[in-house]
């Protein structure tokens, strides 16, 4: 609860203080920031970790707003340097909430443009304090509580580059119990369940996705694949996807059929399927998020490389495809994406070890909207947020609080591993979760490294031999907190609804619709 105060006084205001607009960021005097204990909360919450994207969720209208929102950037015709990446998971989160009789559908735009400008908004603070001209020079000076140390809010080059979108739930601040919704059918916006609580889980779920785009091999045959090593809790290593992401071929078949969707993205710009012949002890590696292709083309070899270029492998790749991720439909509970497909020739493969690994190169589009369309920027010239650079910006390396985001700009599923089988049976998924396979310092970023190219320790500079959580993980961790924070409230308010019960208490910073209460702790 970022507002206690607030929440057991029922108001809004911290000792009359608005707290929603007490924030480093074009504010007309430095006194006039920081001076909440709710601010100061915020502050640290974000100085100790590096949040890609986050949700205030708010009350007294309906909308899903974003960048910008400050009255500086209050120019006709201008936008920020991130809207096309914005409005695209505006529009996604839009669709996705859906509707029910006494609320529409989310309208979606500029903070500017659909709310009011307000000087020290969050949103924009957490957005821009790392590189805009607004954030307050030489920091905050308050005198409230005994003042505030005001390098603690000089920040650097990338603590406060978060896509952060505020979510205006509901003109009514205390809405009917009927209209909060129950949990059955939660994840379809056209449900006869949808409420003001499945709607706002559905949206904190999509941004927790869009943090990081994955591929999804869904089947090779028609037989289910399934990526054991992604499942959460239970460990990975350098080589625990060899066993767990593993598929039986007939011997004998001379083509199988991979399909597959991409997730965490609104375009697919391009997609194939990739074959790495193996070979004992070759170094082929679980750990593949840093690694890149090059050379080849469509139908033809790659060089599958690791990050730092001492592991290549020859890779036979696919015609490339594109198509939809799974944020381009929103609305459809049942779209997963595109659903490509692509057919292996196995021949001059039988007897051989290989891999089969999924390649894809998402929303290109997000860094290029300047010479795409001509928009003019309010404060910079190019994107600036991690969640664009971090899919279109190779150069890009962020770090804060032992945290790092990287750039790249393609990305790929997990290795699946391929045998051999009796001939005239079926392609059969094989793959166990075998023993549990602990996490240990080495695999997480900012703890020592997690290895070097040829397998020995190694410092930060590491080509994510294993598969640590790391980077963007860090991020979109935070954001998953998030979700359960408000997965858990669902189920709360479904038993206070079945209890009769709705007190209708309201706050401050954060979400504040009476008797639907997410504080902002669970929406960073």
């Amino acid at each position: 609860m970022s507002n206690p105060s607030g929440f057991s006084s029922t108001l809004r205001s911290e000792a009359n203080i608005d707290p929603n607009r007490d924030f480093a960021f074009d504010v007309t005097s430095p006194n006039l920031c920081m001076r909440t204990i709710t601010g100061r909360h915020i502050n640290s919450l974000y100085r100790s970790s590096l949040i890609q994207a986050g949700i205030t969720f708010h009350g007294g209208m309906t909308a899903v707003a974003y960048e910008w929102g400050a009255p500086s950037y209050k120019t006709p015709n201008t936008v920020s340097p991130d809207n096309l990446a914005q409005s695209h998971i505006g529009r996604g989160m839009s669709d996705y909430g859906g509707t029910f009789p006494t609320e529409i559908k989310y309208p979606y735009a500029p903070m500017n443009d659909i709310v009011y400008p307000v000087n020290g908004g969050m949103e924009d603070w957490a957005y821009a304090s790392s590189w805009g001209s607004k954030v307050v020079p030489g920091g905050c000076t308050p005198s409230t509580y005994g003042g505030y140390p005001r390098e603690l809010t000089v920040y650097n080059d990338a603590v406060l580059r978060s896509v952060t979108v505020l979510v205006e739930a509901s003109m009514k601040k205390k809405p009917n119990r009927k209209d909060l919704g129950g949990y059955w059918d939660i994840f379809n916006p056209r449900s006869g369940n949808n409420g003001h609580v499945p709607r706002n889980v559905r949206l904190t779920l999509m941004v927790s996705d869009v943090v990081e785009p994955w591929v999804n091999v869904e089947s090779i045959n028609n037989v289910t694949v399934v990526d054991r090593d992604r499942i959460p809790g239970i460990g990975r290593s350098s080589t625990s996807c060899m066993v767990r992401n593993k598929v039986s071929i007939p011997a004998g078949l001379e083509e199988v059929t991979v399909k597959w969707s991409v997730w965490g993205s609104v375009e697919v710009d391009e997609t194939n399927v990739m074959v790495v012949v193996r070979s004992e002890g070759d170094g082929l590696t679980c750990g593949n998020k840093f690694w890149t292709t090059e050379g080849g083309g469509d139908g033809n070899e790659v060089n599958f490389k690791s990050k730092n270029g001492t592991r290549s492998f020859k890779a036979t790749v696919t015609d490339n495809q594109k198509g939809e991720g799974r944020w381009a439909r929103a609305e459809d509970a049942d779209f997963t994406g595109t659903q490509f497909q692509a057919t292996l020739d196995l021949r001059g493969l039988e007897g051989k070890s290989f891999a089969i690994i999924v390649r894809a190169k998402v929303d290109s589009s997000w860094g290029k909207e300047r010479e795409m369309t001509g928009a003019v920027f309010d404060g910079s010239d190019k994107p600036e947020s991690h969640i664009v650079n971090a899919r279109t910006n190779t150069e890009w390396r962020k770090e804060n609080a032992g945290k790092v985001v990287e750039g790249r700009t393609e990305w790929f599923s997990g290795v699946i591993s391929a045998e051999w089988g009796a001939a005239g049976t079926a392609v059969q998924d094989v793959g166990v979760i075998g023993s549990r396979v602990t996490f240990d310092e080495s695999m997480i970023s900012g703890g020592g490294g997690g290895g070097g190219d040829d397998g020995s320790g190694g410092g930060k500079e590491r080509d994510d031999n294993t598969p640590a959580i790391t980077d963007v993980d860090a991020s979109r961790f935070d954001i998953i907190l998030m979700a359960f924070g408000t997965l858990a409230l669902l189920g709360i308010l479904y038993a206070v609804k079945n209890r009769g019960g709705n007190r209708g208490k309201r706050g401050a910073s954060g979400v504040e619709i009476e008797g639907f209460e997410m504080r902002q702790a669970d929406a960073v």
